[in-house]
């Protein structure tokens, strides 16, 4: 029999200690990568649900009253195009879901897109700076869209793996918190450096430098006075935000409750 200051036992009860901290280790990392690729997937789900409805436009335009900022701007238009305030409002959800179209497809038809206006018919909508703006959009959806894909590979991905491993899948409460932790950090963001510093900032950081023109005043662009920016794209986000909170609920949902695997808290 060994005694207790025998350096065998204490070898084996170091090695023990590491297996179970690199145990340990493995477990957090991969909860963490779960997690992680849920809120990813979460947004780029979220994000084509609100493409498919056309970012909801048709219901911003009655709630921000979109009509009334087309009927005081569209005959202000410094570029000789006259008319939009007189297009009804079947015709407003047409151009902006022809502009939505065409950014997320590469931006192929943004100089197609026409309207009816005073002085000509089928006259071009979009002034060629706002054409070589929303082909940046359209570049910024594409590659956004490539790392959506990715997420959600790297999700399923992580799921076979904790299957694989047998380590515990992070627990509802768990996916809960680290939703309300990002919750809260966003709001509160947003509360003190406010919407419109935030709105300049990503459009200066997301786009070329070579093509800074990425604001235009209403009496110029028919395009800001259709979106009525940024007030369109505030909503959008909104909306956008409580649409990935909840496709990341139901995704913690069935990782922690259906797929059965463990789970910790």
């Amino acid at each position: 029999m060994q005694s207790l200051n025998d350096p065998s036992n204490a070898f084996n009860s170091f090695t023990g200690s590491e297996h179970i901290f690199k145990w340990i280790s493995l477990n957090n990392i991969t909860q963490t990568a779960v997690i992680l690729f849920a809120v990813f997937t979460s947004i780029f789900i979220a994000w084509k649900l609100i493409t498919a409805v056309n970012y909801g436009y048709s219901l911003w335009y009655d709630i921000l009253n979109i009509n009334e900022h087309i009927a005081e701007y569209g005959p202000q238009n410094r570029r000789g195009k006259k008319g939009l305030e007189q297009l009804d409002k079947a015709a407003h959800v047409y151009l902006f879901e022809q502009i939505n179209s065409a950014v997320n497809n590469e931006g192929a038809g943004l100089k197609d897109i026409t309207f009816n206006s005073m002085y000509k018919s089928k006259a071009p909508l979009l002034e060629q700076n706002e054409v070589v703006h929303l082909k940046d959009v359209s570049a910024l959806i594409s590659k956004a869209n490539k790392m959506g894909w990715v997420a959600c590979v790297m999700l399923l991905l992580c799921i076979a793996f904790v299957r694989w491993k047998n380590l515990a899948m992070p627990s509802l409460s768990l996916f809960l918190k680290q939703l309300g932790l990002l919750l809260v950090s966003f709001l509160v963001a947003v509360v003190v450096i406010r919407p419109e510093p935030i709105y300049d900032f990503l459009h200066e950081v997301a786009f070329p430098q070579r093509h800074q023109k990425w604001f235009f005043y209403y009496q110029d662009s028919l395009m800001t006075t259709l979106m009525d920016a940024p007030d369109l794209f505030y909503a959008i986000s909104a909306m956008w935000l409580v649409l990935a909170s909840i496709t990341y609920v139901l995704i913690a949902q069935l990782l922690s409750k259906f797929l059965k695997f463990k789970a910790t808290h």
